[in-house]
């Protein structure tokens, strides 16, 4: 079988699909504004506040989907000549949504409509009050309806539409983008992308469709406040969405404790290039602050015992970091992973962030564990909650019971067998016409078999796998240690390929992500 069958059988793709997925497309295929049933109206309705010339208020959400979306709405009022109002609520001091505090002030300046974006769908108390001031409410947001949806003068929501599909916030926001200005404002569709893949949209049907469009915006518009957050300003390509730009946007969200959160909407909106360098080097900078803290709070982790079925650990971290933190151990260990940091607002409670591998239903966890959770949500694989400090222990055995019953679901990793000869330039680029990759649709995993751990080179006192292939084709591994392949003839390597430019140099990297033996 080709390496083009196997991949087709990779995606569980029929040719006919796979020319469909890389048809050439247009904006036409963008998802259409009279699919959404209140659009006309809201767009009437924001286009009679133009007219006379009322407050309005864009309200956001601190992570990347949230902080793109307020930009995309913000600039289209700028390209209306219009100058909005906008909020980006702090992580510690606002919580996530609009909340009734907010809104009194918002009110007291005098504004009389609020735009909710990423966020109000949910937001019951908060538009109520809006309402009692006699401000109007348009919603645009993208999570789940949990109750009824609040009083609003307009709601674009991916669910509500005529053919429901989840969308980000973002996205939401570039539809009525489109629909203010009558046109696809390029850079819009280019925030729009970065949102998708960072929000972890599904990368099929119309987020495909709105990504491949939008890389073609992101390479052509070169866009200065998007260039500057990347280490190179090369292509952009998923890669560099999720490695380099998304964690810049968020370290921000993670890590500032004021409103100065706000900046990023400013330097995503600025025609100012001096301004857009300087902010450029705020953002750099607290990502740089962000890893720095992440490595420090790594080295702090606990010392897991090597048949643990689950891990629960209480941290002093931000809670802006305690995600990453789970991610870790996830990755180290390969099993369910709580951590918990205090809670500034209320001494007495916990918050956490929980993280599983696939097979495993965080969610049915959460749902067995309720007597000893004060709130949670999320999916299988990835969660929030807050407890009371005095339920720890009973959480902490409970977690880990529960999953030391309940194993993982049995997900056999789906791979492809590649030869070492096939590691090759030509390769890649069949690989890349499967692209883009993303959530429900990753990239191709693939298996080099028998080995001889004799012809493997490391680096860095033996600690990483790197074996030369070429001049320009290498294997490269920062899980795969001498020590750990010593005792075997051969192995089998798990992994993906890609390019990366390393000291100006173009290579072709087999990124090994573990191996197996026989």
């Amino acid at each position: 079988m080709s390496l083009f069958d196997k991949l087709l059988t990779y995606y569980q793709i029929d040719l006919s699909t796979y020319r469909h997925m890389r048809r050439p497309l247009t904006y036409g295929d963008l998802p259409l504004s009279s699919s959404f049933p209140d659009l006309e109206k809201i767009t009437k309705r924001i286009k009679l506040a133009l007219s006379k010339r009322e407050k309005i208020m864009v309200y956001g959400d601190y992570d990347a989907d949230g902080v793109l979306a307020t930009s995309i709405l913000v600039d289209a009022f700028k390209k209306l000549n219009f100058e909005v109002g906008y909020y980006i609520p702090n992580r510690y001091q606002d919580g996530y949504g609009i909340h009734a505090d907010k809104v009194e002030e918002i009110a007291a300046k005098g504004y009389s409509l609020i735009i909710t974006v990423d966020n109000g769908v949910n937001a019951h108390e908060a538009i109520n009050k809006a309402y009692d001031h006699g401000i109007e409410v348009i919603i645009t947001d993208h999570h789940e309806i949990l109750t009824d949806i609040p009083r609003n003068g307009g709601i674009l929501h991916p669910f509500i539409q005529a053919q429901p599909y989840p969308m980000c916030g973002a996205v939401m926001a570039f539809i009525l983008s489109r629909a203010l200005l009558d046109h696809v404002e390029p850079y819009h569709l280019a925030l729009a992308t970065i949102a998708t893949i960072s929000d972890m949209m599904p990368l099929l049907e119309v987020n495909r469709d709105l990504v491949r469009l939008g890389f073609d915006a992101l390479n052509q518009g070169k866009y200065l406040p998007i260039a500057r957050l990347t280490s190179n300003g090369g292509i952009i390509d998923e890669q560099i969405i999720s490695m380099e730009i998304t964690p810049s946007i968020n370290a921000i969200g993670r890590l500032v404790e004021n409103s100065q959160i706000n900046r990023l909407v400013k330097y995503f909106t600025s025609s100012d290039e001096a301004e857009t360098k300087t902010l450029a080097s705020w953002i750099k900078e607290m990502n740089k602050k962000r890893r720095a803290l992440m490595n420090s709070a790594f080295l702090e982790l606990p010392v897991v015992e090597e048949n643990a079925k689950a891990i629960v650990y209480l941290s002093n971290e931000l809670e802006g970091l305690i995600g990453l933190l789970a991610n870790k151990l996830v990755n180290e260990y390969d099993v369910p992973s709580v951590v918990f940091t205090p809670d500034e607002s209320n001494p007495a409670h916990l918050i956490g962030s929980a993280r599983t591998p696939l097979g495993y239903d965080l969610i049915a966890a959460f749902s067995s564990l309720e007597p000893h959770m004060l709130r949670g949500g999320g999916h299988s694989n990835a969660g929030g909650l807050t407890i009371e400090v005095a339920k720890f222990e009973a959480f902490k055995q409970g977690f880990i019971n529960y999953f030391s019953s309940n194993g993982s679901a049995s997900i056999a990793p789906k791979v492809i067998d590649l030869e070492i000869s096939e590691i090759s330039w030509d390769t890649l680029e069949l690989i890349n016409t499967f692209a883009p990759f993303g959530q429900n649709y990753k990239a191709p995993v693939f298996m080099i078999k028998n080995i001889k751990v004799s012809s493997l080179s490391f680096i860095k006192d033996d600690r990483f796998l790197a074996t030369p292939l070429g001049l320009d084709r290498k294997l490269l591994s920062f899980n795969i240690s001498r020590e750990e392949v010593a005792n075997y003839n051969h192995i089998h390597l798990i992994g993906t390929l890609k390019q990366q430019t390393y000291r100006y140099k173009r290579e072709l990297v087999f990124f090994a992500s573990g191996f197996i033996h026989e």
